[in-house]
């Protein structure tokens, strides 16, 4: 039985530990405010034991800075995971493929000790194969679009992208609980009014300091 994330290094609860690189766990702090749940680590993710290490990862930090920019509130912290830790593949090196329902269900005891060690406050599934498979596991649990659908659709240019950030600012205002200059509707309603603006030139404005994120990330080790 596999007590702890680092157990889960050495898993072979499905066929797909014949094929990966590494067991992809997570990164980011714990406890955190907020768990996201991905779909799969891809090839980026399985060479560096880092979930969210590639294009969508980076379009992920972007959005939650955005976010913070824009509704004026600090980013809370984040832990992030996929509901695989293997990269699915029908062979070494082989391309990426959906995760099937037994492998999604080998990998869930390792999915529910994330969330109990993580104890978010908020939980967000990142894509359709998360919300598929969690349903209603966590209470409150909201659904978003996984970062690698608006790279498909016109990436930080896209409408899709201007909807994520302003769904991430909703959610840290939430978890703030709004600032003593007015109300969480005010700030979520002067976020939307400001998200209109093209993001490049917004980002070529002072930004105020803000709050770093510490990132903890389990790695397999190699012996």
């Amino acid at each position: 039985m596999m007590k702890s994330l680092q157990d889960w290094e050495r898993c072979t609860r499905c066929r797909l530990s014949a094929f990966r690189r590494n067991v992809v766990l997570g990164r980011g702090v714990m406890p955190a405010d907020v768990l996201l749940i991905g779909e799969a680590p891809g090839k980026a993710e399985d060479l560096q034991a880092e979930a969210f290490y590639g294009v969508s990862g980076r379009l992920l930090n972007q959005a939650t800075t955005d976010a913070g920019e824009l509704f004026d509130c600090s980013v809370p912290t984040m832990y992030i995971t996929n509901v695989l830790g293997c990269r699915p593949m029908d062979m070494k090196g082989g391309p990426n493929r959906k995760p099937t329902e037994t492998e999604m269900i080998a990998c869930w005891p390792r999915v529910n000790l994330t969330y109990e060690m993580v104890r978010p406050k908020k939980v967000v599934y990142l894509g359709k194969v998360a919300a598929g498979f969690l349903k209603k596991t966590y209470p409150d649990a909201i659904t978003m679009v996984h970062p690698a659908y608006i790279l498909r659709i016109g990436s930080t240019n896209s409408s899709e992208y201007r909807s994520f950030v302003r769904r991430f600012g909703e959610i840290f205002l939430s978890l703030a609980g709004g600032d003593n200059d007015g109300s969480i509707e005010e700030e979520i309603r002067k976020g939307q009014e400001e998200i209109s603006t093209p993001l490049l030139v917004r980002r070529g404005r002072s930004r105020k300091p803000r709050r770093r994120v510490k990132v903890q990330t389990f790695r397999r080790r190699h012996h």
